[in-house]
Order: C-alpha cells, then sequence, then structure tokens
C-alpha cells in the first residue's frame, strides 16, 4: 500500500495534523519541518493531489482563452504568462477560441466546474460592452488583455496604442513630414481604432490637420498593405506613411517600390509591433516595439494578487511601447 500522513506522523514523531498542516504550506516549527521532510523522502510518499484541491478548493491552474493561440503576436506574450505562473506555483491550461467557437463568458463556466482559479482573457479584437458587463458581475477572478469596453469594473491590461503613434508622428515630423498618410487597421480590432486615434492626436499636436484623403482602411497583412498603399498613392501626394502594423508597412514599401519611388528618399513608411518582419525588410522597418512578454508576466502578477485578495478586482494597466528606429525614415523630400 501506498504510504499516508498518518505513516509520515509515526516515523517523524509528530501528529497527522501537523503533517498535513505543512504539506499545505502551513507553518510548523523548523525541526519538526526536517523530520517530516525526512520521513516523506524514505517513505517515497506522494500527495494525492486530486485530494488536496478538494480540502483547499484550489486548482493552481489558470486558464488562458486568446481569440486564436496560432497567431503569432500570442507567442510572446503566453510565454510571459507562463514563466511567472510557474514562479507562482500555478500551470496554465490554454484555449483558442477560434477552435471551440466560444465567446468568452462561455469560459466562466471553467469556474463553476472547478477547472481553474482564474482566467486571463486576451483579444485584439472590440468586445462586447454587454458580454464584458456579464464577465465582470460575476465576480471571478478574471484579468483581460486588450479592449475593455470601457468598464471601470474589470482587471485589465493593453499596450499604450494611443500613445505608440502619436510617438511616431512627432519623430517623422521632427525630420519636416507634414503630408502623412495612415494605413489603419481593421475596424472590428481594438488597436488599429487606438492606433487611428493616436494618428489623429499626434497629428494635431504637430499643428498638423489629418487629411481623410491620406486615411485608408487596410488589414494587417502584406498584401493588403500593397494594395492599400497603391490606392494611396492614386489619390494623393504623401511623404510619409504611418502603416498599422509591420506587415501592412512590408506591403507598402513593396507598393512604393514598384511604382520606382525610393523608400525613404521618396516616402517614408513607419510600422508597428516591432515584428522580426521590420528587422529584415529592405530597408529594415522604423516601428514601435510592443512590450508582448512583460504584458504577459505583468497579467499573471496582477491575477494571482487578485487571486489572493491583495488588489481589488478593479484595475488598468497601460504598457508603453518603445520606438525603434531604422532605415525606412528619412528627411522629407519636400
Amino acid at each position: 500500500m501506498s504510504p499516508t500522513i498518518i505513516d509520515i506522523a509515526k516515523m517523524a514523531n509528530t501528529s497527522k495534523s501537523t503533517v498535513s498542516r505543512y504539506l499545505n504550506g502551513g507553518k510548523v516549527r523548523a525541526s519538526t519541518a526536517k523530520r517530516i521532510e525526512e520521513a516523506i523522502r524514505k517513505l517515497k510518499y506522494k500527495p494525492n493531489v486530486n485530494a488536496r484541491r478538494l480540502v483547499l478548493n484550489k486548482t493552481n491552474v489558470i486558464g488562458v482563452v486568446v481569440d486564436d493561440i496560432s497567431n503569432i503576436y500570442y507567442s510572446g506574450v503566453l510565454a510571459g504568462i507562463q514563466a511567472v505562473a510557474s514562479q507562482y506555483g500555478y500551470v496554465c491550461t490554454f484555449y483558442s477560441r477560434a477552435a471551440y467557437k466560444k465567446d468568452e463568458k462561455d469560459y466562466l463556466d471553467l469556474f463553476k466546474e472547478g477547472q481553474v482559479d482564474g482566467l486571463i482573457l486576451g483579444t485584439f479584437q472590440i468586445r462586447d460592452p454587454e458580454e464584458m458587463e456579464h464577465i465582470a458581475e460575476s465576480g471571478y477572478p478574471i484579468i483581460f488583455i486588450g479592449d475593455n469596453a470601457s468598464n471601470s469594473a474589470v482587471s485589465s491590461i493593453d499596450i499604450d496604442n494611443v500613445q505608440g503613434v502619436i510617438d511616431i508622428i512627432k519623430y517623422l515630423h521632427s525630420l519636416g513630414h507634414k503630408r502623412i498618410a495612415h494605413l489603419r487597421g481593421p475596424s472590428n480590432m481594438s488597436a488599429a481604432n487606438l492606433r487611428l486615434e493616436g494618428f489623429v492626436k499626434g497629428m494635431k499636436s504637430c499643428g498638423l490637420e489629418p487629411d481623410p484623403e491620406l486615411i485608408i482602411e487596410s488589414d494587417w497583412t502584406v498584401e493588403g498593405g500593397y494594395t492599400a498603399t497603391n490606392k494611396l498613392l492614386d489619390r494623393a501626394k504623401f511623404t510619409a506613411l504611418v502603416c498599422s502594423n509591420d506587415y501592412c508597412a512590408n506591403g507598402a514599401i513593396k507598393a512604393i517600390q514598384s511604382r520606382g519611388l525610393r523608400v525613404p528618399e521618396d516616402i517614408s513608411v513607419t510600422g508597428f509591433d516591432n515584428s522580426i518582419l521590420a528587422e529584415y525588410t529592405s530597408p529594415p522597418i522604423t516601428t514601435v516595439k510592443q512590450p508582448f512578454y512583460d504584458l504577459g508576466k505583468i497579467a499573471v502578477k496582477h491575477l494571482v494578487d487578485i487571486m489572493e485578495g491583495d488588489i481589488p478586482l478593479k484595475t488598468a494597466i497601460l504598457l508603453q511601447p518603445i520606438m525603434v528606429i531604422r532605415s525606412s525614415c528619412g528627411k522629407a523630400p519636400w
């Protein structure tokens, strides 16, 4: 038969309750703890994890739900989450909404079924305010990555997309650019709308009036950036192009060069994200680095604080992006 805590107590010359307290993380005398550890080693005792979960009403599992786990932009976030979760003694279970075709609120069932202690819900999309309200009213320990639907009753963490683009506009303006165009991202994506907001605010902060003719929607792909940029080049003249991500910036550069124009001598181009593509495009793209790994780490830290009651459920965090200047930008030609 497998050894029990009664066997450990006998060998360690202590009580069963003291052994139980030790195994559950409670305080015992150092000399007693040493005897218990020695008994555990000699008896080759292995705790019944399921029984311990029932006693503590705790799973030590964090559920991590994202739109599509295959999206490369989640890799840094998930790595940060996993690294810190293990430090706190938690394991992560990852869920991809694309695979299960569920709404975020459907994952509240994981709490009801006793499968998780906390949830991290991540999305690049705009969240539905009614769904957010439903999740907030549940009272479960949850932290949101991305859009919080302006709901002050939830904990959320995101990148300051607005400030990231403002910094880009100010940099381009310092190079003499005044006719600045923008490839905005998909309208159903929260970050795309925030980056458009940053473009407008950045232009106005430099005393420039955004020209609607120089703003065009694109998707976040190389092909989308190529097509949208060709439309812009047919429509109006500009000296700089602010793209909503690095992929469409890569497509934009290809479109500009296909017209016999040069980057940055004729048109400067910027991206957003600091993906590996930005570094290896020709010319390498000036962009904004998103601290994805840090975002994942901080999300876990705050979730653990919420679960342990160290901070209230309501907290909003904005991480500051960092500009990465490369050779896709130069002085305005006119």
